[in-house]
This record gives C-alpha cells, sequence and structure tokens, in this order.
C-alpha cells in the first residue's frame, strides 16, 4: 500500500473541516471531560489540602510541648498521610482509566471523519460498551513496553559496563570506550523508540474489529510496525512543531505566573519571618513561630500557584482546539 504522508494530511485537513459539529467543538467537549473534569475531581477528593495544613498546626503544638519528632510523626503525620495517599492513588488510578476510555473515544471519532462515516459528538463515548477491552489493550501494551524497555536498560548497562572495562581496563584504549558509550547509548535511544512505537497501533486494530481479543490486537500492531518505524517517526516528528510551541507557550504563562506568587505571597512570608527573628530570644522559639505559619503559607501559595497553571493551560487552549480544526503540518503545503 502507498504511503504519502502530505497527501494522507492534506486529506485529514479537508475532512476535518467540514465535520458536523465543529472539530474544535469535539475537542472542546473531549478536552473538558478527558482533561478538566478528571482534574477537578482530584482537587475535590484530595485530603492533603486540608490535611497538610492540619498537620503542620499539629506538629507545632505537639513540639510545642516538648514530644521527640518520632512522636510527633507517628501521631500527627503518618497516619492521615497514608490514608490520604491511597484514597488519592485510588482516585488517580479511576480517573486515569476514564481518561484511557475517552481518549480512545476521541480516536475513534477522528478515524470516522477519516473513513467519511458519520460522526457525532456521541463518537467519544464509544469506548465505553468496550471499556475492558480498550483499558486490556492499553494496560497490556504498557506492560509489555515495560518489559522491553527494563530488558533494554540492563543489555544496555551490560553492554556498557562491559566495553568500559574491556577497552578502558583491559586494552588501554579510551578513546574506544568513549566512542563505544556513544554507540551504545544511540543504540539504546533507538531500541526504547521501537519499542514505544511497537504497539502504537493495537487500539486502531480493535475499533477496526470490536470483537478482536486484547492479545490478537497487540500482535496485529506488531506485525503492522515491522518495516514502518521510520513513516511513523516522520508522521510524529510533523507535529513537534506545535507540541514545542505549546509547551513553550504552558512554560511561559505559568512560570511568570509562579514567579509572581513567590515574589507576592513568599516574599511578605520572608519580610515577617525577618522582622520576628529580630524579637525571638532563640532558634526554638523562630522553629515554633516557622511551623505556626508554615501551613498559612501553604495555603496561600498553593491556591494561586494552582491558578498560575491552569493559565498557562488555558493559554494553549486556543492553539488546541485551533488543531482540532485544521490539523497542524499543512500550512503552507
Amino acid at each position: 500500500m502507498q504511503y504519502d504522508r502530505k497527501a494522507l494530511k492534506l486529506e485529514a485537513k479537508t475532512l476535518i473541516r467540514g465535520t458536523r459539529p465543529k472539530a474544535w467543538q469535539v475537542t472542546l467537549v473531549f478536552l473538558l471531560l478527558a482533561t478538566v473534569l478528571p482534574s477537578l475531581i482530584r482537587g475535590f477528593i484530595n485530603p492533603m489540602g486540608a490535611l497538610v495544613p492540619q498537620v503542620m498546626e499539629d506538629m507545632a503544638e505537639m513540639a510545642r510541648r516538648g514530644q521527640e519528632p518520632d512522636a510527633i510523626w507517628a501521631a500527627s503525620v503518618a497516619g492521615p498521610m497514608v490514608g490520604g495517599g491511597l484514597l488519592m492513588i485510588f482516585v488517580t488510578v479511576l480517573m486515569a482509566l476514564f481518561t484511557t476510555v475517552m481518549s480512545y473515544g476521541y480516536l475513534g471519532w477522528a478515524l470516522r471523519v477519516f473513513r467519511r462515516q458519520k460522526a457525532g459528538m456521541g463518537s467519544i463515548f464509544s469506548g465505553f460498551p468496550v471499556a475492558g477491552q480498550v483499558i486490556g489493550t492499553y494496560l497490556m501494551s504498557y506492560i509489555f513496553v515495560w518489559l522491553w524497555t527494563l530488558l533494554a536498560t540492563m543489555v544496555f548497562s551490560l553492554a556498557l559496563s562491559l566495553g568500559t572495562w574491556l577497552f578502558g581496563s583491559v586494552l588501554g584504549l579510551e578513546v574506544l570506550g568513549v566512542l563505544w558509550m556513544v554507540v551504545a547509548t544511540v543504540g539504546y535511544v533507538v531500541a526504547l523508540w521501537m519499542i514505544a512505537l511497537r504497539y502504537c497501533l493495537a487500539p486502531y486494530y480493535v475499533m477496526n474489529e470490536p470483537g478482536m481479543g486484547v492479545f490478537d490486537a497487540i500482535r496485529a500492531s506488531k506485525t503492522t510496525m515491522r518495516g514502518n518505524y521510520g513513516k511513523k517517526l516522520v508522521l510524529d516528528l510533523s507535529f513537534l512543531g506545535w507540541g514545542l510551541l505549546m509547551l513553550l507557550i504552558f512554560l511561559v504563562v505559568a512560570c511568570i505566573g509562579v514567579s509572581v506568587v513567590l515574589l507576592t505571597v513568599g516574599g511578605n512570608w520572608l519580610m515577617e519571618l525577618g522582622r520576628v527573628a529580630q524579637f525571638v530570644t532563640s532558634e526554638q522559639e523562630l522553629e515554633m513561630w516557622m511551623m505556626d505559619n508554615l501551613s498559612e503559607l501553604m495555603e496561600s501559595v498553593v491556591g494561586p500557584m494552582g491558578l498560575a497553571f491552569l493559565a498557562g493551560w488555558l493559554a494553549t487552549l486556543p492553539l488546541l482546539l485551533w488543531q482540532g480544526g485544521q490539523p497542524p503540518g499543512q500550512e503552507g503545503q
């Protein structure tokens, strides 16, 4: 089968322009459901936001009574932190599974558009009837990628150690040792890249044949990718510029917001600390003041910092939605 990357992207661009509802509307709904909603749920359920300030206050009170640090940790920190951590792990895993199924539906919507099939807003929910198969496919793909990555890392570490020992300690050829490190590192990076792409087509096989088993889809992806790694790499790299641009926008906006928070809230706290330090008579009193007020500092900083990162994400949103209406990489082609 002939593969023309530019022609395929141009065809996709034309098809997406004619979608109803608009592609940017579908993308917006998907982002709200798959990104914003899980974040809100995690933030609402997260017990750490209220737990950490309370723990700091408890620790300060117990330290004031002269209790040992180990006793403070056991009584005030360990139990609440472990319980809150387990709850957050459960919620995070649940939201990750939800996002996985939603991502499958979004891929299905895009595939329907390209095949000139009916692709309404409901298409992004197409993963839920086959959620078990979808999650199983993604999960087993991740497991296989992790196992192959672990094997590649072990081989790389062994080859690097043996090569360094042989060329450096035995033969005394340090230049060849350096060259061997470069060759081994390049081989390791290539191996990781091939491993990452090995099972990338498995979700599409599940879409094509809903009755296909998880391992059948994984094997089909592995077979299809043979000889096509270079094409997939070039296709991914053709979108790299837009990804870097969005990352740059996010980092600039978020860093500006975080800097403002640290310079205002954190600066005021440090100035107050300096003022208090002039009147206390011992380091213990200063430590008590810091522990008493650290919880207030955290409460004052966490919220604004979260808003700074949210502003960074919102700054990239127009570009994300614009890409939904016009795939990147075609301007000027």
